[in-house]
């Protein structure tokens, strides 16, 4: 085989060892845990500190349709917090599928996120943060990796692929994503009426297009309730 050939195999096997995850809005819920929220959790950061529900939403191997953005109106308190909606009443947390099969993740993961803030002085970025759900427990917080980005302006921003903590998962385990606000850029500027906000559930490669990409091959089982019975956390 000539050398070109052989690049290009190597190439086409090398796409096809990569697993990307789409963010998608709460309509993609996955069913398998059980509920749509996990309530009387507490706020950090520039999040208030009163009880407040998480709500459950999904990230997927195939993209959406149409960019919904969730929007954060961040306190003065310095960051990070979790991304909200509903006057920071509501929390988003995202979860893959079941894994089919058990594996250790350990290659490089990269991202691409869009997000904006309504005024430059809020001076807010993203960070991503990937995690372990324990299928036994309901346990998710062996960490995988956190990826910031750069200041929010409105567009695409590509994190660079970086390799991960090596982390161990079970068939029945899932992905579970945190998404947070983080200071980049200059003083924090949060004051209460400044919003930043995310955008994701847009087709492939547009704008509103937030994904997650595991060099890892990963592979899913259909998103029934392996939750245990005190429900999703």
């Amino acid at each position: 085989m000539r050398p070109a050939a052989l690049a290009l195999l190597a190439l086409g096997l090398c796409l096809q060892a990569q697993t990307k995850l789409y963010f998608r809005t709460q309509a993609t819920a996955p069913s398998g845990l059980g509920k749509t929220t996990a309530s009387n959790s507490t706020g950090y950061g520039c999040a208030p500190t009163a009880g407040y529900d998480q709500e459950i939403a999904a990230v997927t191997t195939a993209a959406g349709s149409a960019s919904v953005g969730t929007v954060t109106t961040p306190t003065s308190t310095a960051p990070p917090c979790q991304i909200a909606h509903n006057a920071l009443s509501n929390f988003y947390s995202w979860y893959s599928p079941p894994l089919s099969s058990g594996l250790t993740i350990s290659g490089d993961v990269d991202s691409n996120v869009t997000c904006s803030e309504s005024n430059a002085a809020l001076n807010a970025g993203i960070r991503i943060s990937v995690f372990r759900w324990d299928a036994s427990t309901g346990g998710n917080r062996e960490l995988l990796i956190a990826m910031d980005t750069t200041e929010c302006a409105g567009s695409r921003i590509a994190i660079a692929a970086a390799a991960p903590s090596p982390v161990a998962f079970g068939a029945g385990d899932r992905l579970f994503f945190v998404v947070e606000v983080i200071n980049v850029g200059g003083s924090w500027g949060g004051n209460s009426s400044r919003t930043v906000t995310f955008s994701c559930g847009a087709a492939a490669g547009s704008s509103g297009d937030s994904f997650v990409n595991f060099a890892d091959t990963l592979s899913f089982s259909s998103d029934t309730n392996n939750a245990p019975a005190r429900g999703a956390q």
